[in-house]
């Protein structure tokens, strides 16, 4: 003997219950997921020295120079100021001296220029940091092939996951110091 009211009240609460089931475990992958992107954007920048991830595809130097071209240049209208000749004193007969003032402005530019002898070899963008170590904040990112200049100066690396590398420091073209690994660089 079988009730068959029972037996299809049965049936419909196991679908009831297989369906909540269902959306419960979709929202339980749709909450981790969300939460492992999340976490894997907000970490990326500190751990990316020693992490391997997929280099950023980047724009080469041809693109970059049309792109730069395409962009409206403002552009400057002549002002009454420009069409009239301004007249520039000669002091170099009254002082023997000015134009040693030149040369030695010149000799002190050339001391301060940029030099490059290193660039970025690694295969995708890797910290800039203000510090030899993990543990100092990256200044900025800096893009595979970028010149450096090195200052002469290396530590070693004290972090276990960079044992055996050494950290150098270096002047980017705009001016700005930092420390790379000695991994992720190469002499021009």
């Amino acid at each position: 003997m079988t009730n068959s009211g029972l037996t299809r009240r049965l049936r419909q609460q196991s679908h009831r219950s297989g369906l909540a089931v269902g959306i419960t475990m979709a929202l339980a992958i749709a909450i981790c997921v969300g939460a492992f992107t999340l976490l894997y954007v907000k970490l990326d920048p500190w751990v990316r020295d020693f992490s391997g991830s997929e280099p950023a595809p980047t724009a080469t130097a041809a693109e970059q120079a049309s792109n730069e071209d395409e962009e409206e240049q403002p552009t400057e209208e002549p002002t009454e100021a420009d069409d009239e000749p301004t007249a520039v004193p000669d002091d170099s007969e009254d002082n023997p001296d000015s134009g040693n003032v030149a040369e030695s402005d010149s000799e002190e530019d050339d001391e301060n220029a940029f030099d490059p002898d290193y660039q970025v070899t690694a295969l995708e963008a890797v910290n800039f940091r203000s510090g030899p170590g993990t543990s100092f904040a990256p200044v900025s990112q800096v893009e595979p092939g970028t010149p450096l200049q090195y200052e002469d100066e290396t530590q070693p690396a004290t972090e276990p996951e960079n044992a055996g590398t050494n950290w150098m420091k270096f002047t980017l073209e705009d001016g700005r110091e930092g420390w790379i690994r000695d991994v992720d660089v190469g002499q021009i």
